[in-house]
């Protein structure tokens, strides 16, 4: 039985979990809480990105958006939901080799595709 390799591995998770929570914390501060959440955004956006992980797939990408809006409340560590859920999503995907992302049953609609 071949070993699953992960995109994510554990010491990278645990290093994305670790920088959600501090930029969480910093989060507190009540000004710096909009410049915060831009700049995870930003931030993580990257690290998916060179871990071969696109947020375009529609589960992750609401699951992403809905980190931000959580994000902007305080007292809610919403930056680390979010990011855990992608973790989790990805991983999960790896191991089991199936697609999480929900395709558009539109779509052969659109491109004519058969």
């Amino acid at each position: 039985m071949a070993e699953t390799t992960y995109r994510i591995s554990r010491l990278s998770a645990s290093g994305m979990i670790v920088t959600a929570l501090l930029i969480d914390l910093i989060a507190l501060i009540p000004i710096v809480n909009l410049i915060t959440t831009a700049t995870a955004f930003m931030v993580f956006g990257f690290w998916f990105y060179l871990k071969n992980i696109p947020l375009i797939s529609t589960r992750k990408m609401l699951t992403y958006l809905t980190a931000g809006v959580l994000a902007i409340i305080p007292f809610l560590p919403g930056i680390t939901a979010g990011v855990i859920a992608v973790i989790i999503f990805t991983r999960t995907e790896d191991k089991t080799g199936l697609s999480l992302s929900a395709k558009p049953k539109f779509k052969k609609a659109l491109t004519g595709a058969k």
